[in-house]
């Protein structure tokens, strides 16, 4: 037949040589027909392998697998997917790109199957230091947790009556313990993060209670009974009256003079109160008899 390899050659000329001993075919009337040679197309084929990533993640190499084409025709072949990197927008194409040189694949009959690229939720991770107890009455305080994928946490209380959240920021309401939990709900390319918990104690603050000493002479009225309140919020408004033992004689001196708190319910609780009681002393009246002088005859 004619030279040729290619489908686009074809078709190709076949044609006969007739050999026989010197002079035989001298006997006949030959007719000779030739007839076409057709080469038709090799199948191939490339079938794109799936493939996937987490959110965030870096592509993996794409692959597929590849068959039917002659080495050396030296196919060659690449993969690429569309652009996107959501998981809303998941799956996304990965195609096969073929390459030889011009007409080779022109001899096959290609099958080249797509596949898909998905990405998938990653997972996320709450960083949160344990918190410092407090004392009744420190000031509000700022929680500092984040998660590994920058999405905003939300903080919740165990007890707001205890110490309340509002965002970030920790308000102590009374004293006891009390747990904040940092969560983080996720969205549509991140799970949910496990919930993380701390748990603090707020402990009762440092009070006094302290009488002030004071005296009277014997048969006098008492004088109003004071003393010196240290350690109680302003806010609280904690007052306090004083009384003293009964008694008014100077033998049964010195009385002792005390102090009682006074608060709205519960406030009194907040506190480890100090209450020191004081002396009231009766001292003796100065008195004092003077002789007249007399005489007689």
């Amino acid at each position: 037949r004619t030279a040729g390899q290619s489908v686009a050659g074809s078709r190709y000329t076949t044609t006969g040589t007739l050999q026989a001993a010197p002079g035989v075919l001298d006997n006949y009337t030959i007719t000779s027909t030739s007839a076409d040679f057709s080469i038709t197309r090799a199948p191939a084929s490339v079938i794109v392998n799936a493939s996937g990533k987490l959110f965030g993640d870096a592509d993996p190499a794409l692959s597929g697998t590849v068959s039917g084409f002659l080495a050396g025709d030296n196919v060659t072949v690449s993969y690429s997917r569309t652009t996107g990197e959501t998981v809303g927008g998941s799956p996304y194409l990965i195609s096969a790109n073929i390459s030889a040189a011009p007409g080779v694949l022109d001899n096959y009959t290609i099958t080249n199957t797509p596949a898909s690229f998905t990405i998938s939720n990653s997972a996320q991770t709450i960083a949160f230091a344990p918190l410092a107890d407090k004392t009744y009455g420190d000031a509000a305080f700022t929680l500092t947790g984040t998660a590994s994928s920058g999405l905003i946490i939300t903080y919740t209380s165990s007890d707001p009556a205890v110490a309340s959240v509002s965002g970030t920021t920790v308000t102590i309401h009374k004293a006891g313990t009390v747990t904040i939990t940092a969560s983080q709900p996720g969205n549509g390319n991140y799970s949910a993060a496990a919930p993380v918990s701390r748990t603090f104690t707020v402990w009762k603050k440092a009070a006094s209670l302290a009488a002030t000493a004071q005296d009277k002479v014997y048969g006098t009225p008492d004088p109003s009974f004071t003393g010196t309140l240290t350690g109680f919020l302003a806010g609280d408004d904690v007052t306090a009256t004083y009384s003293r033992t009964a008694g008014e004689s100077v033998a049964g001196s010195p009385y002792t003079i005390t102090g009682t708190l006074n608060a709205a319910p519960g406030v009194l609780d907040n506190y480890t109160i100090t209450s020191t009681a004081a002396d009231f002393s009766i001292t003796r009246v100065p008195a004092s008899v003077i002789v007249n002088a007399s005489g007689k005859l």
